[in-house]
């Protein structure tokens, strides 16, 4: 049985982390699909430069 922790921090972080096991060569191909330069994606580039909806309302702070 395990000891009940001080807060609940702990054991979130044992919870966030989770455990894949592949052989050497699903690794290899892993690490060369995440190591590989970004494509270039449109859609996320029209997002990223479109004002946030927030950004877009007049204050009213007079």
């Amino acid at each position: 049985m395990t000891q009940p922790s001080k807060s609940g921090i702990e054991q979130d972080e044992r919870l966030d982390a989770t455990l894949v096991v592949v052989d050497g060569k699903v690794f290899d191909r892993f690490q060369k699909f995440f190591e590989a330069p970004a494509k270039k994606n449109c859609r996320l580039q029209k997002l990223m430069a479109m004002r946030a909806p927030w950004e877009n309302r007049p204050s009213k702070r007079g």
